[in-house]
């Protein structure tokens, strides 16, 4: 999936950001140093993708997932997005100080915690929602509409997913016939990707 997605994006000149899961990385370096080769930002998504707050909708998520846990502890949280980190950092020997929550749960515990290791968070405000069964161009159309409400965003999709990669080149069409810009972010200090945080350690 992510050699047709950095193809078809390289065609049309649109960089992302990759959240990577650590056993992602682990399991697959070649495949995400290939991302990484191609200019798109990456970053992490934690170690085993589970529901990382204090949270209900994390009780409710890690329950239906099986995880050991329902909850994790703050320590165990904190714990799986360092060890996620680390793996992708070993993948490629860079990453980029960016993170995702998994679900897109946080709490201030955690926010705190990244931030004293400045590193930034990201969310999203689009869903394409590609994770569900759906036609690419109702992908398209679904997505479209929360781009030209919102006139600005951040897409949430998932390259695991086959109607992404047969989506997306639909999708980045669409954004610029209709005059959007896909914008890559990247780190301030270009140094710091070289780096772990202090506290990752």
């Amino acid at each position: 999936g992510i050699k047709f997605w950095v193809k078809n994006s390289n065609r049309a000149n649109a960089k992302a950001i990759f959240f990577s899961l650590g056993n992602s990385a682990q399991k697959n370096p070649a495949v995400l140093r290939r991302v990484g080769a191609a200019g798109h930002s990456v970053g992490s998504h934690s170690m085993t993708h589970t529901c990382l707050a204090l949270t209900a909708v994390c009780a409710k998520t890690n329950h239906l997932v099986k995880t050991p846990s329902h909850l994790l502890s703050n320590t165990e949280a904190m714990r799986d997005m360092v060890n996620g980190h680390k793996a992708v950092f070993r993948a490629l020997g860079w990453v980029d100080p960016f993170f995702r929550y998994p679900y897109g749960e946080t709490s201030p515990v955690l926010k705190k915690f990244l931030a004293d290791n400045s590193m930034a968070t990201f969310n999203w405000n689009i869903d394409s929602n590609d994770w569900k069964a759906q036609e690419p161009r109702d992908l398209v159309k679904h997505t479209m509409d929360q781009v030209n409400k919102a006139g600005r965003g951040i897409i949430l999709m998932h390259d695991i997913q086959k109607r992404t990669v047969v989506s997306l080149p639909l999708l980045l069409r669409s954004l610029y016939d209709q005059g959007y810009s896909v914008v890559l972010l990247r780190p301030e200090d270009s140094r710091s990707k070289k780096q772990l945080p202090s506290g990752f350690n």
